[in-house]
């Protein structure tokens, strides 16, 4: 009987986990431009601004009840990052960026009777950006809260699409972005906040 039970307790979970949904998203989307201020032993106001430009992300999650999703997602935004005020190199210096994002999103779907395939949705988020610049990384915690809908024609196969707001904290400790032509800059310390637009489909199995 005791065997019986532990076995019971034991596999009831797995036996649920099978039975959920698996939902696969490639999302492309439009990330704005996000400045934070800067400062090094040869500037004292300058600022560093990354270029709006197109996010690519990969979002994959499991649908545990009827209206709420837990989601790891990925984003990737190549772009261009200026500088401006640094008399270390030119008055504006460009380089190529890259913003990676790891984040797991947790999603409350509300259920509608009627139209039954369209499914408005929240989303919050907590994870972890990392900014590459000129080969040097940095690393900063990220949160997000956002908003969008969902559509369903059949039971496999939807589209999604949603807003987003994305800050990052940087730390002013131990975050650096190294520009071309020996300049050095420490990131200020505050709230580096972006917006996303996005839409793609969803696969569900």
């Amino acid at each position: 009987m005791v065997r019986s039970l532990a076995l019971v307790i034991f596999v009831a979970p797995f036996s649920t986990f099978a039975q959920q949904l698996l939902d696969i998203s490639p999302i492309f989307g439009y990330s704005s431009s996000v400045s934070f201020p800067l400062s090094s032993e040869t500037t004292s106001k300058s600022t560093a601004k990354v270029i709006p430009s197109v996010t690519l992300r990969i979002a994959a999650g499991v649908r545990y009840d009827e209206d709420q999703v837990i989601e790891f997602h990925y984003s990737r935004q190549s772009s261009t990052i200026k500088f401006d005020g640094l008399h270390a190199v030119s008055p504006v210096f460009s380089n190529q960026s890259i913003i990676e994002q790891f984040l797991v999103d947790f999603t409350h779907e509300f259920v509608l009777d009627e139209p039954i395939a369209v499914r408005p949705f929240v989303v919050a988020s907590v994870g972890m950006t990392r900014i590459t610049a000129a080969g040097e990384s940095s690393n900063g915690f990220a949160f997000g809260i956002g908003a969008g809908i969902k559509w369903f024609p059949v039971k496999w196969f939807g589209i999604r699409a949603q807003g987003q707001w994305l800050p990052t904290l940087i730390d002013p400790k131990i975050k650096t972005l190294i520009c071309a032509g020996g300049c050095v800059a420490a990131v200020g310390g505050k709230l580096a906040s972006q917006a996303n637009i996005s839409v793609g489909p969803i696969f569900s199995f």
